[in-house]
């Protein structure tokens, strides 16, 4: 029960909690996400999916590079992007993203 005595209100449709003020996952999280369901992914499009601005979508790829988290490869029909590293959590250190 909520704090005044009402019952919490459902989940939004998208399974989140209205009331939350944090997520599970960083805005990089969702960005890799988003790379490794589609590696040719544009950036205004990665942006808009994860709802932040082209720059700072920009910004987070060349973190992730950076990282080694995932390769980009400048192709004729523009840059792609896929993911290539395994998690760093030791329990989970044989999963790959």
């Amino acid at each position: 029960m909520a704090p005044n005595g009402q019952t919490r209100s459902k989940l939004a449709a998208d399974g989140a909690d209205p009331g939350s003020s944090w997520t599970l996952l960083t805005n990089h999280g969702h960005v890799l996400v988003c790379i490794a369901r589609d590696p040719d992914v544009l950036l205004a499009d990665l942006a808009s999916e994860v709802g932040i601005r082209e720059r700072a979508a920009h910004r987070i790829v060349t973190d992730l590079v950076d990282a080694g988290y995932v390769t980009r490869t400048n192709t004729a029909a523009g840059t792609t992007t896929s993911s290539r590293r395994t998690c760093r959590c030791a329990t989970r250190s044989n999963d790959h993203i």
